[in-house]
């Protein structure tokens, strides 16, 4: 059995056994006055007390701080992994998608039979790894259309196979049906301790398209087994000048990464951009799509005389400087690598809604309509010693929407990731031997150091001693009711004693 806490942050509460330890320890005793007929004439004295550091009532201290210790255990949610053993029938798992079982079922039935004949279970290759039943599984036509599944949540197959890796004992078989396409791919697959069958599921359509727009421009994309074309679906007309204008005379370093973003946006989109450093010289009647205010001083009003109406303003904004150690959070989705933030500045209030924020949620880039003008306020600032942005890959797209609008960049270019992507692994992948054998596609990405990578697949009846295993699983079981009742008990007890305790001294 193997205990877990979910939260293991909320073992910080344990500090507060100090408390009834202090205050045990710091017990005040009440002189008691004794009257004496002699000294009757005698000027009273003022009464006073004594101090005790000597722990007297051991049961009612060791019962208030385990109440403490329940708190603090209660608010780490543990629970635990129970070892199923089952009588010996259960051979091993097969794991498959809940939702492409009905298709699964058709053209690998005579296997799917054998498998569960023999004793092995059928589970759901998702979280929590829910056991199934053909049952529950409802008969598909023959014409049923797959393409109505890739809607479904991407899942990850890494941390999938990760955290059935803690469920499960070492060297019980798996069998797992699931395609080896590349967005389910993605990472590094993890060391297993468990003896894995890997059966590739090939879809029945082996091309697919989708549109998808970028930058105010549409596309199509062809996707195969082996490759994903895109193509220009609209004319490619001549697209107008984006002209931005930038103050850049008081941080010139932090000038120069954005300069460098800007052309890469360039190059990136095919758009024409047009630089032009503010200064007193600057024609009166020109108008910029963008303009950014490199500095900690307001916006000039000459400023925002030569911005459009409808432009996009980004200022450096706040008024006191804060040392941080945390990360810049750009409210996008996916798994990035972390950006530090050394320094920000912090402001009364945020005006605007939050776009990107620091770890611990407080803006770091804000978005506000004046009027037409779209205005961004970023709290920090484009240099190495202040955040990792300008360093990270994400520092361009994060740049776009303030460069092309929202409405241009519609949220990245998002064909890598479209769920009706083909493309499937074809990465030659080393062999490294163990004592039991893991098998799992070809063109997956290995962790040195992990168990045996194969490209093959044994069928029920294959020789080995891993399809004899006993039943050996495991289930998660919380344990905040057990915790609840147990402070219960333990609450109702030190109330009981400390009750008796004090009527012992009233009476005393």
């Amino acid at each position: 059995m193997k205990v877990h806490l979910l939260y293991p942050i909320g073992l910080i509460a344990l500090a507060g056994l100090l408390i009834p330890l202090i205050i045990h320890l710091w017990k005040l005793k009440q002189g008691k006055t004794l009257q004496i007929g002699s000294i009757a004439l005698l000027g009273a004295s003022s009464p006073f007390t004594s101090r005790s550091y000597q722990i007297t009532d051991w049961l009612l201290l060791f019962l208030r701080m385990l109440l403490i210790a329940l708190l603090a255990f209660f608010l780490a949610e543990p629970y635990f992994f129970k070892k199923n053993t089952g009588n010996g029938l259960q051979k091993g798992w097969v794991l498959t998608e809940k939702a492409y079982f009905p298709i699964l079922y058709k053209t690998e039935k005579k296997s799917l039979d054998s498998l569960l004949l023999a004793g092995y279970e059928l589970h759901d290759f998702g979280l929590g790894f829910q056991k199934m039943s053909l049952n529950d599984t409802v008969p598909v036509s023959s014409g049923i259309d797959t393409s109505s599944f890739r809607k479904a949540a991407k899942l990850s197959y890494p941390a999938l196979l990760n955290e059935l890796n803690a469920r499960i004992e070492p060297d019980f078989p798996v069998y797992l049906y699931a395609d080896h396409r590349l967005q389910h791919l993605e990472g590094d697959l993890p060391q297993v301790d468990y003896r894995l069958i890997w059966k590739e599921i090939k879809g029945t359509d082996t091309l697919a398209t989708w549109r998808n727009t970028f930058a105010n421009k549409t596309f199509e994309a062809s996707s195969s087994p082996t490759l994903t074309s895109f193509k220009r679906l609209d004319d490619p007309r001549e697209e107008s000048v984006i002209k931005v204008l930038i103050y850049e005379t008081e941080h010139p370093e932090d000038v120069k990464y954005l300069k460098a973003a800007i052309q890469a946006i360039a190059q990136e989109t095919k758009r024409k951009i047009e630089l032009i450093a503010f200064n007193d010289n600057i024609s009166s009647d020109l108008s910029f799509d963008v303009g950014f205010w490199i500095s900690t001083k307001p916006v000039s009003k000459a400023f925002f005389n030569h911005m459009s109406d409808t432009g996009r303003l980004f200022n450096y904004a706040g008024e006191k400087l804060s040392m941080t150690n945390s990360w810049l959070e750009p409210g996008n989705a996916g798994n990035n690598e972390a950006m530090g933030l050394r320094k920000r500045m912090t402001s009364a209030n945020y005006p605007g809604t939050q776009i990107w924020t620091d770890g611990f949620g407080t803006p770091l880039l804000t978005l506000a309509k004046e009027n037409k003008l779209t205005h961004y306020r970023f709290y920090s600032r484009m240099n190495p010693g202040w955040t990792d942005l300008v360093w990270n890959a994400q520092f361009v797209p994060l740049m776009m929407p303030v460069l092309l609008g929202n409405a241009e960049t519609d949220h990245g270019f998002g064909f890598e990731i479209s769920p009706a992507d083909q493309r499937i692994s074809a990465v030659p992948v080393a062999q490294y031997s163990r004592q039991s054998k893991v098998y799992l596609p070809a063109g997956a990405k290995t962790k040195p150091g992990s168990r045996t990578i194969e490209n093959a697949a044994m069928e029920p009846g294959d020789s080995g001693n891993a399809a004899e295993l006993s039943v050996s699983s495991q289930k998660e079981q919380p344990l905040q009711k057990v915790l609840w009742l147990i402070a219960l008990l333990v609450f109702t007890l030190e109330r009981i004693i400390s009750y008796r305790l004090k009527s012992s001294i009233s009476h005393g």
